[in-house]
């Protein structure tokens, strides 16, 4: 977790216990609201987005945008929250960027646009400097708020069979230029 963030929420938790993360989170997204996912490959970050999305009243309930690096998902009906209604979640997949600079040529302009919240895989992927980079080339709306959930597999059995996940939700402090002024 990167120093400085505001613990909200740690546990070890069952794998069968996933909604009660989901219910966690669902009061926290909004419209402007970004959640960075970190975690190794197969952590469950794919499938904390699917349940999310479900919860939140998608029809669609999401699939990995590991090739396609973005899954822009309509939610059903409006989601009242306290950042306004929330119309539409954003997924992206960032593990395969070979770098942060790759997020300009994406075609994000007109994506984070009023009622969108998005969730990001593998955000890490992406410098400090490459995300101002990114708002100034693009000029696309700034994130109100960061979430970041690490989410840890963790072995508990001989057999080395994963029953458990570790998460860590921390709401991320400002990047030098990350936030609107």
């Amino acid at each position: 977790m990167s120093a400085g963030g505001s613990l909200l929420f740690e546990a070890t938790l069952p794998e069968s216990s996933l909604q009660q993360v989901v219910s966690l989170l669902v009061p926290l997204l909004g419209p402007g609201v970004w959640l960075f996912l970190e975690g190794d490959l197969g952590a469950g970050k794919t499938t904390l987005t699917r349940a999310l999305l479900s919860a939140l009243g998608s029809m669609e309930h999401g699939r990995s945008p590991t090739f396609s690096l973005l899954d822009v998902v309509p939610l059903s009906k409006p989601v009242p929250t306290s950042r306004g209604e929330l119309v539409r979640i954003l997924h992206l997949d960032l593990y395969r960027l070979k770098n942060g600079r790759e997020l300009t040529f994406l075609g994000l302009e007109g994506e984070f646009r009023k009622g969108t919240a998005a969730i990001f895989e593998w955000a890490s992927q992406v410098a400090e400097d490459e995300w101002e980079d990114f708002f100034q080339a693009t000029g696309c709306r700034r994130p109100e708020r960061i979430l970041t959930l690490e989410i840890n597999r963790v072995q508990t059995s001989t057999n080395g069979l994963c029953s458990q996940r570790h998460y860590v939700l921390a709401e991320t402090p400002a990047l030098r230029h990350f936030f609107r002024t």
